[in-house]
C-alpha cells in the first residue's frame, strides 16, 4: 500500500524576486511622486494594493509582475534551478496589500497647512501626542514670551525633565 503525498505548488525563484525589485521600484516612485502630487501619488499606491491583492487571491504566477516575469524575463534567462512553495508568496503579498491599503487611506486624508498638523490616520491620542509640540515661526515675540507660551503645561513632563538620569 502506498501513500501519495499531495504536491505542493511551487514556483521559480526569481520570480518573486523580480517582482519584489518591481515593487520596490513602485513604492520609490510613489515616496517621489508624493513630494510633487498626493492625489498621484495615493492612485500609484492604489494601484500597487490592487497588484498585491491579484498576487494574494490568484497566486506570483498570475500576478502582473508574474505574468511579465513569465513572458518577458524567463524565456531569456537560464532554466529553472531552484523553486519554493507558493504559500509563503501569498501571505506576503496579503501583508503587503494591508499596508499599502493603510498607507493609501493615511496619504489620502486632507493635511491642515496653517498649523502644520496633519490630521492622518489619527490612531494613538494620549499623553506623548500633547507633549508634542510644533513650533510655528513667530519672529516678533520676545525670547521670553516664546519660552513661556512653549513650556510644558504638564507637571509630569516637568518632573521628567528635572529628575536626573
Amino acid at each position: 500500500m502506498s501513500t501519495t503525498t499531495p504536491q505542493l505548488e511551487q514556483v521559480d525563484v526569481r520570480g518573486p524576486r523580480f517582482a519584489a525589485w518591481v515593487t520596490a521600484g513602485v513604492l520609490v516612485l510613489t515616496l517621489i511622486l508624493s513630494t510633487f502630487s498626493l492625489p498621484v501619488a495615493t492612485v500609484v499606491l492604489a494601484l500597487q494594493a490592487i497588484v498585491f491583492v491579484v498576487g494574494a487571491v490568484l497566486g506570483p504566477k498570475r500576478s502582473p509582475y508574474g505574468q511579465i516575469f513569465g513572458k518577458l524575463v524567463a524565456p531569456r534567462i537560464s532554466p529553472v534551478s531552484e523553486r519554493e512553495p507558493v504559500a509563503p508568496l501569498r501571505f506576503a503579498q496579503f501583508v503587503g496589500f494591508v499596508f499599502a491599503l493603510a498607507g493609501t487611506a493615511g496619504i489620502s486624508q486632507p493635511c491642515d497647512d496653517r498649523r502644520h498638523r496633519c490630521h492622518r490616520l489619527r490612531l494613538v491620542r494620549g499623553p506623548a501626542q500633547r507633549r508634542v509640540r510644533h513650533l510655528p515661526r513667530l519672529p516678533d515675540l520676545p525670547a521670553r514670551r516664546k519660552a513661556a507660551k512653549y513650556r510644558p503645561r504638564d507637571h509630569r513632563v516637568k518632573a521628567l525633565a528635572t529628575q536626573p538620569c
